[in-house]
């Protein structure tokens, strides 16, 4: 028995010096996340865990009020997170060569909402009463899953929001809900009396079959700052199902390298170098890039993962079938590296297998 116990203490230090070792090298290679419009590349691992001095105005966004009427740099950076990986997943999803004959059943829409007469409520009884009941509707009517919503004033002083969802709903029904939540609470009151009908303009619609790179097109509603109109109280929300999706993440190979310099030189990226990251940005001419087409590929399975997380499905992808592997998961074998464990332990395995039958 006392030999059992020394053979598993034997391979049980020997596993956990195996991990370290893997971790300790996976920390050093350089990584990068993945935005609608830039990369963001950190050198390695470890340097997350540097200590960084907190700046003044971290100091004093602390003391700050909650809501302040505008979407913050951590805001405007979780945003982007979610709403990519969210909008991303359905595009994917829907231009896998098995699905693009087939009916979408969840396809990216961005709404804009109006009040259509003078707002005489505050805004958040604007946000509640109104949009709350608008985003109900949207679920129990026509199975709406994921919703995400922006509030922001208009040059007249009414709120109005912008809204994406996940699921195409027909335009006159849209219009024909929200004008009769406005009726309810009077904001057609006064457009009665002088058009003498109940129909106002009052929703715009687009989709992403209609709006070229629809991703940063609803982003740039999403995180656009008025510091001259502010709302009060809370001024974006999304769905339960949002709050945990983070951008795609992966490690930074030779190929990818080369890829990036050969970008650089057509002019289809740019750089931007912090003290501890460098961002590379996309121009124009990027979605011609073999760079951008390598990212399609390598993220395209993530997507996948994230689709069939929101949706319940498991779309699968024969080609790609592993999500990206955190660095610090990357098994030995992917970095090219041979973990040698003592000659000793298959012999000591040998005799366990024997004491034990």
């Amino acid at each position: 028995m006392s030999e059992i116990c020394a053979a598993e203490l034997v391979y049980k230090n020997s596993i956990d010096s195996a991990k370290k070792y893997e971790a300790d090298l996976a920390s050093k290679i350089p990584y990068f996340y993945l935005y609608s419009d830039h990369l963001v590349i950190y050198p390695q691992h470890e340097n997350s865990n540097r200590r960084i001095k907190v700046s003044d105005k971290s100091k004093l966004n602390l003391k700050a009020p909650k809501f302040q009427g505008k979407v913050s740099e951590a805001a405007i950076r979780s945003i982007k997170q979610r709403v990519t990986s969210w909008l991303k997943s359905i595009i994917v999803f829907n231009d896998q060569k098995a699905n693009r004959f087939k009916t979408k059943k969840h396809y990216p829409v961005f709404i804009t909402l109006t009040l259509s007469g003078k707002q005489n409520h505050s805004d958040n009884y604007i946000k509640r009463e109104l949009l709350g009941q608008f985003v109900k509707k949207m679920q129990r009517s026509y199975n709406v899953e994921n919703y995400f919503w922006r509030a922001e004033k208009q040059k007249n002083g009414n709120i109005h929001f912008h809204i994406l969802i996940d699921k195409y709903i027909s335009y006159k029904n849209l219009q024909k809900d929200w004008n009769h939540i406005q009726e309810i609470k009077g904001y057609l009151d006064e457009f009665k009396i002088r058009f003498s009908h109940n129909s106002p303009n009052s929703v715009d619609v687009r989709s992403a079959r209609n709006v070229t790179n629809f991703v940063d097109y609803a982003l740039k509603y999403m995180i656009k700052n008025d510091d001259d109109n502010k709302v009060d109280g809370r001024i974006w929300g999304m769905s339960d199902n949002l709050k945990n999706l983070k951008t795609y993440r992966d490690v930074i190979s030779g190929n990818m390298n080369d890829l990036i310099d050969k970008a650089l030189i057509d002019n289809a990226v740019r750089f931007y170098k912090g003290e501890f990251f460098t961002c590379v940005y996309f121009e124009k001419s990027f979605k011609d890039s073999a760079l951008c087409n390598f990212l399609k590929i390598k993220s395209k399975s993530y997507y996948l993962k994230i689709y069939g997380e929101l949706y319940q499905n498991e779309p699968t992808d024969p080609k790609q079938e592993n999500e990206p592997i955190p660095p610090h998961e990357i098994p030995p074998e992917q970095l090219e590296l041979d973990i040698e464990f003592p000659e000793v332990l298959p012999k000591i395995f040998d005799n366990l297998k024997i004491n034990l039958n």
